[in-house]
């Protein structure tokens, strides 16, 4: 009997129960597992009854992965994952959260690529020479016209202002392409 054959493609690393619950993928559940790991508090975890860290130091776990939050934000965080305002909050409410913050945080990465294709790179915003060109580009025909009424209604400022990300962002959503 000739020896089995293995494949050369690796297969795919696959994530724990909670990672494909949440959709993360393995590495970014890692990733959230070694900050959280940095934090857990051994007198939080003992009254939790598991793996726990202190409320004051979530914002410290959100750096460390490099997830930034206003304070406003991380103020509604905490009412969600510590809502009896215990000061202590365990790893699956954690991680959670997390879980939001990294799809938003690779949203955010799109819709700033997507907005760079517009201005050509620069930091905008975008004019209606910008939807010239990439109009033309896809060999779209359209009229001035039609561009500047696209501008008018992504815009929230004067039309000559051009449309700044945040107005992109907002009609990227409105789109439902967020």
């Amino acid at each position: 009997m000739p020896p089995k054959r293995t494949s050369l493609v690796s297969k795919k690393k696959a994530g724990s129960k909670l990672a494909q619950e949440l959709d993360i993928t393995p590495d970014e559940e890692s990733e959230i597992r070694e900050a959280w790991e940095i934090f857990v508090d051994e007198a939080a975890s003992e009254e939790a009854g598991e793996e726990a860290i202190k409320r004051s130091d979530v914002r410290k776990v959100f750096m460390a992965l490099g997830l930034e939050s206003s304070r406003q934000e991380l103020q509604e965080i905490l009412e969600t994952i510590d809502p009896e305002n215990e000061g202590l909050v365990v790893y699956r409410k954690f991680v959670e959260v997390a879980a939001l913050k990294f799809r938003y945080r690779d949203t955010k990465e799109e819709v700033e690529k997507a907005y760079h294709l517009f201005t050509n790179g620069s930091d905008g915003p975008i004019r209606l020479a910008d939807l010239r060109r990439v109009a033309d580009s896809l060999k779209e025909d359209v009229t001035d016209e039609q561009l500047k009424d696209m501008l008018s209604e992504a815009s929230t400022r004067d039309v000559g202002r051009g449309v700044d990300i945040h107005d992109f962002e907002s009609i990227m959503k409105r789109a439902g392409l967020l």
